[in-house]
């Protein structure tokens, strides 16, 4: 028999926390229920996700919701969360906010079919098997953007008869590998900060790493320690994406959100002596960070520092929250960089392209993850409409995509002109569901089309159709988490329940406007494959704020404005103020 309910919300992350807590905030009658794929709650912070040493790039009082303080765990400031710690915390919030009750875990969502009047859920317990339906007016996507990660598929893996598997696989294996006395050598690809937290956690048990680089890839993503300078001011990373004088130093294509900037950001980006300094401010912090950690060296130090400037960076921005300098491994030998391309493995081997190998008992992979849903909407062929990834584009979508971008990008480097200078013009596409499918006759890639969501959230052919039944929530990147949740959340029960006013004329070239300008902006994240733009969170918490009619400049003074960094607890209680407006709107 078919279930009936009001809101649906698929993944119970951050973001889907975030997202059926200010539902039941503002609609406290609602019958609304929690898919999750996984037996724990917390997404990546799942119980089933932790694994020895796991802890947050955000310091102490940076990752909580803005009305519950994480207090009562023991931890003092600027102490990286444990990753046990923030489950217990996503776990308590859950109980708060009456959450947990709601919760269907170990539930996969198999098919979302659109209805005249909402969605028709096909959903499958992945331990019994059981398939339920659901129908539901309101459907909440919130499965993330590491569901699933980009399979292994090196040649000669039937041969290879050691451990072989993801870092998603890692980290359920991890103390088995650990104390596996004959696994004494284990080769680590990928640059990202999983590679580097796999990487440590392996050489501080006393294994041999071969970390290897893929010559043609991004190489090693940009870590520093949780504080970096900008002049004689010692800043965390967190206040430095937060502090709005800052934030003018990246071309931002709504940075003008912020009310204060219009005149600064064109002297910085239109002219060839604000680029000169916003060059000079970036190579700073960049070259700050290789000196510290001491990149240049040595030989094996050198291949670690990363290819382009911090300024391209994204969620290849990580903190070095180990207990020890995991460089000290480099520096000593008991980790071996290898910048070259893999080719394949073979019974107790890692092959390279140029004819090399080294010896190896064990092989993980930590390359990423796959940017498409783990689903299926129909009726068929609607995915281009609602924005999310597919591999079809019917003639006239696509070439309505083409003008759009084409004007985009006319728009994007008249206003940037730095932006034509983007690795994106050089970088291997990056479209593939699989980079080591790619030239491999065997395997064809699958190649997708990015997110393309109004405001990184909702889906503009429904939109454009006056259809509101569907929002995605923490399909983009940033480093403050719990804060874009948050107001992700409020603005999607806005959408949702039409109560956000949007210009529809605007809504496609806006959408464009905002993925092109991604994909030159973050060529060294996955600004080419969906919204990462850490770097411009600020200015895009403002868009929001502004959409809701809420107020965006918070600190109450033009200094503290300016020079003093956002944090979640700038925007506590903006659920009542919106509340409040909305009533007023009545009246």
């Amino acid at each position: 028999m078919e279930e009936k309910v009001d809101v649906v919300v698929v993944g119970a992350g951050v973001a889907g926390i975030a997202g059926a807590r200010t539902y039941l905030q503002l609609e406290p009658s609602a019958n609304l229920v929690i898919l999750e794929a996984k037996s724990s709650l917390g997404g990546v912070w799942a119980k089933e996700n932790l694994y020895p040493g796991l802890r947050t790039n955000n310091c102490f009082g940076t990752y909580e919701f803005t009305d519950l303080p994480m207090v009562g765990f023991g931890l003092v400031p600027e102490e990286h969360i444990p990753g046990e710690v923030l489950h217990n915390y996503l776990a308590l919030a859950c109980e708060k906010f009456d959450l947990t009750r709601r919760m269907r875990f170990d539930t996969n969502l198999d098919f979302a079919e659109k209805l005249a009047d909402g969605w028709r859920l096909k959903s499958s317990h992945s331990k019994n098997g059981e398939q339920k339906p659901i129908e539901c007016k309101k459907l909440i996507i919130a499965t993330g953007l590491t569901a699933r990660p980009i399979p292994i598929s090196f040649p000669g893996e039937d041969s290879f008869s050691g451990a072989l598997m993801n870092f998603s696989t890692f980290r359920a294996e991890a103390e088995r590998i650990m104390k596996d006395m004959s696994i004494k050598t284990v080769t680590v690809v990928g640059g990202s900060k999983s590679s580097h937290d796999c990487v440590y956690l392996l050489a501080s048990s006393g294994k041999k790493i071969n970390w290897v680089l893929r010559k043609d890839g991004h190489g090693a993503g940009w870590l520093s320690k949780s504080h970096v300078y900008i002049g004689p001011m010692r800043m965390w990373l967190e206040e430095l994406v937060g502090t709005r004088f800052l934030t003018w130093f990246s071309p931002c294509i709504w940075g003008d959100a912020d009310g204060y900037s219009s005149t600064i950001r064109r002297f910085l980006h239109g002219t060839s002596v604000g680029r000169f300094l916003v060059r000079a401010l970036w190579g700073k912090i960049g070259g700050d960070v290789i000196q510290v950690n001491g990149f240049r060296e040595n030989e094996n130090m050198k291949k670690l520092e990363p290819d382009a400037s911090i300024f391209w960076s994204a969620n290849d921005l990580g903190i070095l929250n180990y207990p020890t300098d995991i460089y000290e491994y480099v520096r000593s030998g008991q980790i071996t960089v290898h910048r070259n391309d893999p080719d394949h493995i073979s019974k107790g081997k890692f092959h390279f392209k140029d004819g090399t190998s080294v010896p190896t008992d064990a092989v993980i992979s930590s390359t990423g993850w796959r940017f498409d849903l783990p689903f299926k909407f129909g009726p068929t062929n609607i995915e281009a409409s609602l924005g999310i990834p597919t591999t079809y584009l019917d003639r006239t979508e696509s070439e309505a995509r083409k003008q759009l971008d084409d004007r985009a990008d006319v728009e994007v480097f008249t206003r940037f002109p730095e932006l034509l200078k983007s690795p994106a013009h050089r970088l291997r596409g990056g479209l593939s569901s699989d980079p080591y499918a790619q030239g491999k006759p065997a395997k064809k890639a699958e190649i997708y089309t990015p997110w393309r969501l109004f405001r990184a959230m909702a889906p503009p052919g429904l939109l454009l159709s006056g259809d509101r039944s569907l929002i995605f929530l923490g399909f983009n990147m940033t480093t403050t988490k719990t804060l874009n949740s948050e107001l992700q959340a409020l603005w999607a029960y806005a959408y949702l329940n039409h109560k956000l006013a949007i210009d529809t004329k605007n809504v496609a070239w806006q959408t464009a406007l905002a993925t092109r300008w991604n994909k030159w902006r973050y060529p060294y994240g996955h600004g080419d494959r969906y919204p990462d733009f850490v770097f411009d969170a600020l200015p895009y918490y403002d868009l929001l704020m502004r959409d809701l009619g809420l107020k965006w400049n918070r600190k109450g003074s033009l200094w503290r404005e300016l020079f003093h960094g956002y944090f979640h607890t700038d925007y506590k209680g903006i659920v009542q103020e919106w509340m409040a407006g909305q009533k007023k709107l009545v009246e």
